[in-house]
């Protein structure tokens, strides 16, 4: 009983190991935010309305 609770917990661990190396390879893979965003106006040619903060 207790080698199959031992086991259990191993493949637990295994999992949870490689989700958070999954987690980790998507934040990696995440091209940089833009450093400014422009809004454009409610017209198409409208001149932008904003600039917003890449991260925001």
């Amino acid at each position: 009983m207790q080698l199959r609770h031992l086991e259990r917990t191993r493949r637990w661990i295994a999992d949870e190991e490689r989700r958070e190396a999954e987690h980790r390879r998507a934040i990696q893979g995440r091209p940089v935010p833009p450093e400014r965003l422009l809004e454009q106006g409610p017209n198409r040619g409208s001149p932008p309305v904003q600039v917003h903060c890449g991260d925001c």
